[in-house]
């Protein structure tokens, strides 16, 4: 029978004729997901991105948070897939696009646009992902433009809040307990407006050791975070942030960082406190992902970048002198190639986080003792001119 007889083609099953008289299968390919994007709602039209500059665009850059990244695999550039290998998004730096409508990924896109200060965001794609994307930004304090909530489900997202805020609050005199109050060294930004932040026994303890703190109106509320470095924290700050400023607290490990800072001589300064504070205003660390991103990039025109992000001098300086370092055979050349490539990523990590540029001898003893590639080339500390 001739496949024109069927009003769509041949049905499912059937051999259809093909051009050079062979049989072949009709049966359609089983059609793709649908493509789920989501952005923050002051990101250019497509026209305006492809009118910016190069350092315009990298600066607006989405960049996915450290404390994101560890859920997925970064397989390129812009394209990130879950540990059981299935594709998980793409970052277009404008926008986040996926064919997953999974619930953890819909809050991870949260946390990401978040980062970059968002107040809304816009999602287009299926009913379920844009469901589940509007759920994840109400819990984040963020608005949604792409989805309306029907009466029932504002409802039933609003009671099941306060049943968990029923659940989760304490007696009215109990204090916050220890752990709730304290910043733990995990690198992750703590972002909120500053309300205030001086010298105090640690937990308003009469009693306990002498400390520091800062209060932050956070969007999941108030926040008391106490550490004794905070002091010099403060004292250091590049932005010097005053009350009622945006700003954003990080602490990390000593053992995490690229540089080891020098004891702090502060009042509030203790023996074996192995928190070191970051607090600058977001603007900041909005800055600092921007830089990063241009240095993880080989191609970006290093003299663009520099003009753009000038904390990046050091760096590209660095880079250069390992790049021309002399070679002698192929195997040093490669080991050259994979011991860059580990360097500039180090620099951009420790960048990001808001930590300062290091001296070059600083970054060749962290890198030799974390990256451990083969045979690296050593590196000379260069002349200053």
């Amino acid at each position: 029978m001739d496949p024109s007889h069927y009003a769509d083609g041949a049905p499912d099953g059937a051999l259809a004729e093909s051009t050079n008289g062979t049989a072949r299968s009709s049966r359609r390919p089983k059609p793709r997901a649908a493509v789920n994007t989501i952005r923050a709602v002051d990101t250019p039209s497509p026209e305006r991105v492809e009118r910016r500059s190069a350092a315009e665009s990298a600066m607006r850059a989405i960049v996915v948070p450290q404390t994101v990244l560890p859920r997925y695999v970064q397989v390129s550039e812009r394209e990130f897939h879950f540990h059981n290998g299935k594709h998980a998004f793409t970052n277009h730096g404008t926008h986040l696009s996926t064919r997953s409508e999974d619930a953890q990924l819909l809050a991870d896109f949260v946390t990401t646009l978040q980062a970059t200060g968002a107040k809304t965001v816009a999602v287009t794609g299926t009913q379920k992902f844009r469901q589940r994307a509007w759920r994840a930004a109400v819990s984040a304090g963020l608005s949604l433009e792409g989805y309306t909530p029907t009466a029932f489900e504002t409802a039933k997202f609003l009671n099941g809040s306060a049943s968990t805020a029923r659940a989760e609050s304490s007696p009215a005199d109990k204090p916050a307990p220890r752990e709730a109050r304290r910043s733990a060294p995990s690198g992750e930004l703590i972002v909120g407006d500053l309300l205030e932040h001086g010298r105090a026994p640690e937990d308003f303890d009469p009693h306990g050791a002498p400390s520091y703190y800062v209060r932050l109106a956070t969007k999941s509320g108030e926040r008391t975070l106490f550490g004794a470095d905070l002091e010099r924290a403060f004292a250091v700050s590049r932005t010097k942030p005053q009350v009622g400023n945006t700003i954003g607290v990080r602490s990390l490990a000593r053992d995490q960082l690229l540089v080891k800072p020098e004891p702090a001589h502060t009042p509030t300064a203790q023996r074996g406190d192995d928190a070191f504070y970051i607090v600058e205003k977001r603007q900041f660390f909005a800055m600092r992902s921007a830089a990063a991103t241009v240095l993880r990039d080989p191609d970006f025109p290093s003299d663009l970048a520099r003009a753009k992000f000038p904390e990046l001098d050091g760096a590209y300086a660095m880079l250069k002198v390992v790049a021309r370092a002399p070679v002698s055979d192929e195997r040093t050349r490669a080991d050259r190639f994979v011991f860059l490539n580990a360097m500039r990523e180090q620099l951009a990590m420790h960048l990001e986080r808001g930590e300062p540029v290091p001296t070059l001898k600083g970054l060749e003893r962290s890198l030799r003792s974390s990256v451990n590639p083969a045979r690296p080339p050593h590196i000379q500390e260069p002349m200053v001119r």
